[in-house]
C-alpha cells in the first residue's frame, strides 16, 4: 500500500546507481499495485499527503487507484483547488508511474 508506494518513489527519485531498467521495473510494479487500490486506500493515501485534510478526503472518496492515475492536472485542480501542493504531488506521482522508462538504444 502506501508504504510500498513511498519507498518505491523514494528509490526511483534518489538512487544514483539504479539502472533505467530497474527504475522502470519498480515503477511498473508500483503502478500495478496502485491501480488495484480501493477507494478507501486512495482516501488513506490522500489523508497522509494532505495532512488529513477533510475536504481532500471527501473529494477523493469515490476515486479508486485506476481512476487516480488517470486524472489530469486540470481534473486534480478541480478536485482540490484549495490544495495545490496535494494536486501537484499526485500529478508528479501519476506521471512517474505512467511514464515508460526505456533503456537507451545504440546504433
Amino acid at each position: 500500500g502506501k508504504t510500498t508506494l513511498k519507498a518505491a518513489l523514494q528509490l526511483c527519485s534518489s538512487s544514483p546507481t539504479a539502472t533505467r531498467g530497474h527504475l522502470a521495473s519498480i515503477a511498473q510494479h508500483t503502478r500495478a499495485g496502485v491501480v488495484k487500490w480501493s477507494c478507501a486506500e486512495v482516501c488513506q493515501w490522500i489523508a497522509e499527503i494532505s495532512n488529513n485534510d477533510a475536504i481532500c478526503k471527501q473529494r477523493f472518496a469515490s476515486i479508486d487507484g485506476r481512476a487516480l492515475l488517470s486524472q489530469t492536472k486540470a481534473s486534480l485542480q478541480l478536485l482540490a483547488p484549495h490544495r495545490p501542493d496535494v494536486t501537484q504531488h499526485i500529478a508528479r506521482v501519476s506521471q512517474m508511474l505512467n511514464t515508460e522508462v526505456s533503456e537507451p538504444s545504440y546504433g
